[in-house]
């Protein structure tokens, strides 16, 4: 990488996790906020408003990620709570009958 890449990828990595600490509300205000500037041309502003919106994105996956995570574990607690009442009820029926 030529040293203009390297900078340039440094100041997108600090912009985007800026964007990142931001909540979806601040970034969606941002969008708008590029949109409605008068000082670029629509097609810088548009360009810039999509970079946004993958800020958005972004975060709409890493929650989605986090919550799947969740839902994981909690399915492997319920199978193993399914599991341990199956082998109780297994031990009650079995004694009733000895």
């Amino acid at each position: 990488m030529t040293e203009n890449s390297e900078n340039l990828r440094q100041i997108a990595e600090a912009d985007a996790n800026k964007d990142l600490c931001k909540t979806n509300n601040q970034i969606l205000t941002d969008v708008h906020e590029e949109l409605l500037r008068t000082d670029r041309t629509v097609e810088v502003n548009i360009a810039h408003a999509n970079k946004r919106i993958a800020s958005i994105m972004v975060r709409m996956a890493i929650s989605s990620d986090h919550a799947s995570k969740v839902l994981i574990r909690l399915t492997w607690i319920i199978a193993g709570l399914t599991v341990a009442i199956l082998i109780l009820t297994g031990i009650v029926v079995w004694k009733q009958f000895q």
